[in-house]
């Protein structure tokens, strides 16, 4: 058996046994082993800690901080970067309210439509619908906060419209007001007032001198065709005078239609001083002929005109519907009539037909006598043979007992 040699204690080689030295020298490899093997773990961890750290040192914002005077660790902010832009702040408005005598024009920017609509209302309120000319835009990057409006241009000396104006404006977004308007003396002009009358309706037009001529035009107008009847919205209060002025009515309507006789001598009543002139014209087309011709029907069902019993006297209690109808008549005065009598079928054909003839004959001479022009007026009678109701009843009958009147060229509805 060979020899192993080995150092002792003292540094002296000694010899061993081969089992028992290679078991030693095995024993001692193992330890040196794990020994290597835990120094350079340790090696590698400390390795790593130092890179980490190099790293975290270098990264921007440096997060490891940094020292202050005393030596004290001082943390340093990161900055986190935010890529969305931050919201425009928002424009205050800058109103111009331009004023010129009766008339304002509205131009700028607001927010929205509502403080749109509420500039608008009040600008109406104080100086009349047909006064006020809207030239606002919406910009909804605009705001009332901090806003400004400025009524400016020239007015009448005495004129607080503008003032009412700012204020009222200003108010609905806490805006700051300016007023730059030029105040002076005014020429007034005579006032000219129209009244356009059609078929049951009249639209006001026009500047007055102050509210109370206002309400005692638009109120003529109404006592005669009813408020809904009544478009007042182009009658406004401005730097006008009644010396001078008129009012003129005008239009087109209706045959017969008395309407805008009555509102002429109702202006003439109620406005002293003021001429009314009266421009209006009848509507001779065979559709209002026909209109004409229905409502003279419609009347005199209602209020038939009356004769004696049998014979062709008019009784007098139908002179009023008689001379409603010659006023009729005479508002077309170029157009031909046809004055047609009927009877029910009571009694004989021939006595009915001679009859008829002889009431319709009887009304034409006292329409001639009512101012109707004869020449233009004719008569038949139709007896029996032309009922519109039933002669089986005592109503039918009645119904079928009339005058009837024909405008030529009247086309029937």
């Amino acid at each position: 058996m060979s020899d192993i040699e080995n150092l002792d204690e003292d540094g002296a080689v000694a010899t061993v046994s081969d089992d028992e030295d290679r078991e030693a020298a095995m024993a001692a490899g193992v330890d040196r082993n794990a020994t290597y093997a835990g120094w350079s773990y340790l090696a590698f961890l400390f390795a790593v800690f130092l890179v980490l750290a190099l790293l975290a040192y270098s990264c921007d914002g440096d997060s490891s901080g940094g020292n202050d005077e005393t030596g004290a660790t001082v943390p340093v902010a990161t900055t986190v970067e935010d890529d969305a832009p931050a919201p425009a702040a928002a424009t205050p408005v800058d109103l111009v309210f331009q004023v010129s005598g009766d008339t304002v024009t509205l131009t700028g920017s607001v927010p929205d439509s509502a403080a749109r609509d509420q500039l608008v209302q009040q600008a109406r309120g104080i100086y009349g619908d047909a006064n006020v000319i809207d030239e606002l835009t919406i910009d909804e990057a605009t705001t009332m906060e901090g806003g400004t409006i400025t009524v400016t241009g020239d007015a009448a000396d005495g004129d607080d419209r503008p003032n009412q104006l700012l204020g009222a404006s200003a108010a609905v977004g806490g805006m700051t007001p300016a007023l730059d308007v030029n105040f002076a003396d005014a020429e007034l002009t005579p006032a000219d007032i129209e009244f356009a009358v059609a078929t049951d309706t009249v639209t006001l037009s026009g500047v007055v001198p102050d509210e109370a001529s206002r309400t005692r035009l638009i109120g003529n107008a109404e006592e005669l065709y009813g408020a809904a009847n009544v478009d007042s919205a182009g009658l406004t209060v401005g730097n006008t005078t009644w010396d001078g002025g008129q009012i003129r009515v005008t239009g087109l309507v209706d045959p017969g239609d008395e309407l805008a006789t009555g509102l002429q001598d109702l202006l003439e009543l109620d406005n002293a001083g003021v001429a009314v002139a009266n421009t209006v014209e009848v509507d001779s087309s065979a559709e209002a002929l026909g209109r004409l011709q229905e409502r003279l029907r419609a009347e005199l069902a209602a209020e038939p005109i009356q004769f004696a019993s049998g014979s062709a006297n008019i009784s007098p209690e139908s002179d009023e519907i008689l001379q409603r109808v010659a006023d009729a008549m005479n508002s077309v005065p170029d157009i031909p009539v046809e004055i047609v009598g009927h009877t029910d079928n009571q009694g004989s054909g021939a006595l009915n037909q001679a009859l008829s003839e002889n009431r319709a004959s009887a009304v034409l001479n006292r329409l001639v006598e009512l101012g109707v022009e004869s020449a233009r007026l004719s008569s038949r009678g139709a007896g029996a043979a032309e009922p519109i109701a039933s002669n089986d009843t005592d109503e039918g009958r009645q119904e079928n007992r009339r005058i009837e009147f024909i405008f030529e060229g009247a086309l029937a509805e």
